[in-house]
């Protein structure tokens, strides 16, 4: 939670850019979905359904995994804005046209990765969070002989 957490403060920092903000809030729910599905796994590690949880541990810690580098590009983000914006004030010459190429990049970057890929990591945290526990039931017979 303490992760999530971190995670959340820089949402807050990205909404006060308006380049970024719907971002954060895009990475916002990704990270409030985490927490949820988090909630319900624990519940049901401690539950008669904890062979369920565990076969949902992995899934859950690569779509975490999303979450993170969704979090860690809008980190950078937020930090590229804030150069763009200092840079920007200062107007130097060719140097900083370098430098606002390589912070749009950053901003694309994390533009890309949060619209393209963290909706596919939502869908992730849906089908864990459904707990299908086929996995768990499959009799040995099923394998055959």
């Amino acid at each position: 939670m303490a992760l999530l957490g971190e995670m959340k403060k820089t949402c807050d920092r990205a909404k006060e850019f308006e380049r970024i903000s719907d971002l954060a809030d895009n990475l916002e729910k990704a990270v409030n979905r985490a927490g949820e599905v988090a909630f319900h796994l624990g519940t049901l590690a401690m539950s008669p359904q904890v062979m369920t949880a565990f076969a949902f541990s992995h899934p859950f810690l690569m779509a975490l995994g999303d979450v993170t580098m969704g979090w860690m590009l809008l980190d950078r983000a937020v930090k590229a804005m804030a150069q763009t914006a200092e840079k920007s004030a200062e107007k130097s010459a060719e140097k900083s046209d370098k430098n606002a190429a390589f912070y749009e990049g950053v901003l694309r970057t994390a533009r890309f990765f949060i619209n393209s890929e963290l909706p596919v990591t939502m869908g992730r945290f849906n089908a864990i969070a459904a707990s299908d526990d086929s996995a768990e039931e499959i009799l040995d017979a099923s394998f055959g002989s």
